[in-house]
C-alpha cells in the first residue's frame, strides 16, 4: 500500500472561554483512495453519552442519507456500536450541526459545523481494522471521537457489484472544513 502524500494544515484558535476552533485544508499529490478526512480525538472512556442534531437515528452515510432524519438524538456510545459480522468502522452521523459527549455529571465537549460527520467508538480503528469477530474486539481506555469533513460512501447497494460509486469516493484534489469545540458543564 502506497503513503498518502499531502500539505496538511490545521489551524487552531483557542479562546480564554475555552473554545477552541479548529479549520483543517489537506491538498493531496496524488490520488490515492481515501475514507475520510478529519479529526480523531482520544476522550477520558467516561465521556460516553452522546447527543447530537444532525442525521439519524441510524448510521447515515453520503450515499445512505435518506434513511435518515434531521432531529436531536441521543445514545451512549455502547449502544451506538454496530456489530457487523467482521468488525469495521461504524456509526457514522451525516450531516449534523452539532454534538455533545459528555461523561454522566455532564461534563463534556459541544461540537459545531456545517454538515459534519461524526462518530464514537470504545474501540480504536486500528482493532475494528484488525479484528475477524466482534469477540476479538477489545475496548480501548479511551472513548474515540472522530469529527469528519469529508467520508465516502458504504456502497454495496448492488450485491453483485459491491463498490462505492464514484460520486461517492473522495477523490478531489483539496478538502477544507472546520468546526468549533467548547467546554460543557452542568
Amino acid at each position: 500500500a502506497g503513503k498518502l502524500k499531502a500539505d496538511l494544515r490545521m489551524q487552531y484558535r483557542i479562546y480564554t472561554n475555552g473554545k477552541v476552533e479548529l479549520e483543517l485544508t489537506m491538498d493531496r499529490k496524488q490520488a490515492l483512495p481515501l475514507p475520510k478526512v478529519g479529526t480523531e480525538m482520544r476522550l477520558p472512556v467516561q465521556m460516553n453519552r452522546l447527543r447530537w442534531y444532525g442525521l439519524g437515528p441510524e448510521p447515515t452515510y453520503p450515499d445512505r442519507l435518506a434513511g435518515g432524519r434531521m432531529n436531536v438524538y441521543q445514545a451512549t456510545v455502547k449502544e451506538d456500536f454496530v456489530p457487523y459480522i467482521r468488525p469495521q468502522d461504524y456509526g457514522n452521523k451525516a450531516n449534523v450541526q452539532w454534538a455533545e459527549i459528555q461523561n454522566a455529571q455532564g461534563v463534556g465537549l459541544r461540537i459545531q459545523g456545517e454538515n459534519l460527520n461524526l462518530s464514537v467508538s470504545p474501540y480504536s480503528l486500528k482493532d475494528l481494522s484488525q479484528a475477524l469477530h466482534v469477540p476479538e474486539l477489545e475496548e480501548a481506555p479511551y472513548t474515540r471521537l472522530n469529527v469528519d469533513g469529508f467520508v465516502m460512501g458504504v456502497g454495496g447497494d448492488l450485491s453483485w457489484f459491491p463498490v462505492t460509486h464514484k460520486e461517492y469516493l473522495l477523490e478531489q484534489s483539496s478538502f477544507s472544513y472546520k468546526y468549533t469545540m467548547e467546554p460543557l458543564s452542568k
